[in-house]
């Protein structure tokens, strides 16, 4: 049930982030970019 939980926290962060773009695909992108913690940093 927390697995759950969490997941749904995240999603809706993405959500919230993609709003105001115009397509379903921009909230998916933005969803993949969040789960998948990617380190998006430039290298220094």
């Amino acid at each position: 049930m927390r697995f759950e939980r969490l997941l749904n926290s995240l999603l809706q962060s993405a959500k919230a982030r993609a709003r105001g773009y115009r397509t379903h695909k921009n909230f998916i992108n933005m969803a993949y970019l969040i789960l998948g913690k990617l380190d998006l940093r430039l290298p220094t």
